[in-house]
């Protein structure tokens, strides 16, 4: 906020960005966690998005 106001004030020397801390975080999964988050993204997904495409494609086929 102080930044905006300084920034609307024509003061622009006192505008600063300050760094943020970064923190580090660490995520453990199992294998089988693992194995279901590639089946996810590598075989479910990009077969649902074939199903919507394929009903779109069917459902503009019959109007014609």
């Amino acid at each position: 906020m102080t930044n905006a106001f300084n920034w609307l004030a024509d003061d622009e020397l006192a505008v600063e960005l300050t760094p943020r801390e970064t923190i580090t975080r660490q995520l453990t999964i199992s294998q089988t966690q693992l194995g279901l988050i590639q089946l996810i993204v590598l075989a479910l997904t990009p077969a649902i998005a074939a199903l919507i495409g394929g009903a779109v494609w069917y459902s503009r086929r019959q109007t014609r």
